[in-house]
């Protein structure tokens, strides 16, 4: 048996889908659309980001928070800050521990590093290690580029 289907009137005219054939202009016009919309996500997302990443050795404020808390006055020697105030070089000029100068602070007591005397502001500076183990807190920080 075959089946076989015979249209109802032949030669019978049905109408045919219409379909849209988009040009070359609508084609490009897409395609400048959408990067233009890809571009607007990615600068809304890097306006979103830190303005500096985290540095990604963390041993050297360790490292800075070991020698402070040593107290080691050969390798650390006190210089004289202002009249009669005497200080450790390394609480003025910072630690450098691989190509970053550390500074560093104590809560609480006078201090001579650039965020205490004022020399920078706090928006300038990232804190790295908070040390609460002594009876006075530890600061350490690195200044940022910007």
């Amino acid at each position: 048996m075959i089946n076989v289907q015979i249209p109802q009137a032949v030669g019978s005219q049905r109408p045919h889908a219409q379909l849209w054939h988009p040009s070359s202009r609508t084609f490009w016009f897409l395609l400048a659309l959408q990067g233009l919309f890809m571009a607007a996500i990615l600068l809304f997302v890097l306006n979103r980001l830190p303005a500096s990443m985290p540095l990604a050795d963390t041993n050297g404020p360790q490292h800075v928070r070991d020698f402070v808390l040593a107290g080691n006055p050969g390798a650390d020697p006190l210089i004289e800050v202002g009249p009669g105030v005497i200080d450790r070089s390394s609480s003025l000029r910072g630690l450098r521990v691989q190509n970053q100068t550390y500074y560093y602070y104590f809560e609480g007591r006078q201090n001579h590093d650039p965020l205490s005397r004022g020399v920078v502001t706090p928006n300038q500076v990232e804190l790295l290690l908070r040390d609460a183990e002594g009876e006075t807190p530890l600061v350490i920080y690195r200044i940022v580029d910007k």
